[in-house]
């Protein structure tokens, strides 16, 4: 009996995970520079003297959640709405396998993560604009309570956003973080992925078309909310 290749295992290993392009340059700044202005914002609230501050970066959370938006439809293929948006239930099935210590994997967001980024996207909106109106005009009491209360509510969903990160990170062996800092992750290549099929240079050219298309727009959209305060 001829016994197989004591490599064997390793080779199949090998060809079985594949490390490949999930998220695009524009979603990851968009993703960094929305926390950033964010926490600017917020840490600057109080501030009468850094009150300027405060609105640009609000403007600046406005834009990139109009970006977002657009991005939701015309991106790349994991940054698109249709990809991360289910039913509800299916995020509630999701949320029953974390449970079960079974989680269901996914490439890009898992659909109660995609419900996230919604919740997050709306708020994120809602706490600008609110605070928009209280910054034009001397606002009532009721929109200036408004404002606040969204912003916290916002805060809360970010907390549960970066535990949901961390603890999903451990069950599914994944570094999440990472994977939104270079943009690639390591998957089974028996998993439906558009770009495992693709050629290099295919892959490659579409990626440099979508991110200069994504930059220039995160780029005009951010300047014309800041032209607006101006």
């Amino acid at each position: 009996m001829v016994k197989p290749p004591t490599n064997l295992h390793k080779a199949c290993n090998k060809t079985r995970f594949q490390k490949i392009w999930v998220w695009d340059i524009c979603v990851r700044l968009g993703h960094w520079l929305l926390a950033i202005c964010f926490a600017t914002a917020y840490a600057t609230g109080e501030s009468e003297s850094w009150r300027l501050w405060h609105v640009y970066s609000g403007s600046g959370v406005l834009g990139i959640v109009s970006f977002r938006v657009v991005w939701g439809f015309l991106g790349t293929p994991y940054a698109r709405f249709n990809q991360f948006v289910h039913h509800p239930s299916q995020a509630l099935r999701y949320l029953g396998s974390l449970l079960r210590g079974k989680p269901e994997h996914h490439i890009g967001h898992n659909p109660a993560g995609g419900w996230a980024v919604i919740g997050l996207l709306s708020l994120s909106a809602i706490t600008a604009l609110s605070g928009w109106f209280v910054y034009q005009s001397n606002a009532p009491y009721w929109q200036v309570q408004m404002h606040e209360i969204v912003t916290q509510l916002t805060l809360l969903l970010v907390a549960v956003h970066v535990v949901a990160v961390i603890v999903s990170s451990k069950l599914h062996g994944e570094h999440l973080i990472k994977a939104m800092v270079l943009g690639y992750k390591t998957i089974s290549t028996a998993q439906d992925n558009p770009f495992l099929a693709a050629k290099n240079s295919t892959v490659n050219g579409f990626r440099l078309r979508q991110s200069i298309f994504g930059l220039i727009l995160l780029l005009s959209i951010c300047a014309a909310m800041l032209l607006m305060i101006i």
